[in-house]
């Protein structure tokens, strides 16, 4: 009779205790991680070779390439244009 009373009272006592498993206080809210980039592939044919080198990178790194090339390109033609006899 003794084992019926205390299972009862450790039943009731356990009821009463908060029900949050004891992960739930550790964890830190779930960041959200930056959806993952598509890459973009294109071949490039360099001078000297007939192997074409393929490069990939993200739309916006192409962007920042393709505008850093017409940036240079554009500084080599004011140069040429600067230069006497030309």
């Amino acid at each position: 009779m003794k084992t019926g009373v205390v299972s009862v009272a450790l039943l009731s006592a356990a009821a009463s205790l908060p029900v949050t498993p004891a992960f739930a206080q550790d964890a830190k809210p779930a960041e959200a991680k930056p959806a993952k980039q598509r890459k973009i592939c294109r071949s490039e044919h360099e001078i000297g070779t007939r192997f074409a080198k393929r490069t990939c990178m993200t739309a916006e790194q192409w962007r920042e390439q393709d505008d850093a090339s017409r940036r240079d390109r554009s500084i080599q033609r004011a140069e040429h244009a600067a230069q006497p006899g030309s």
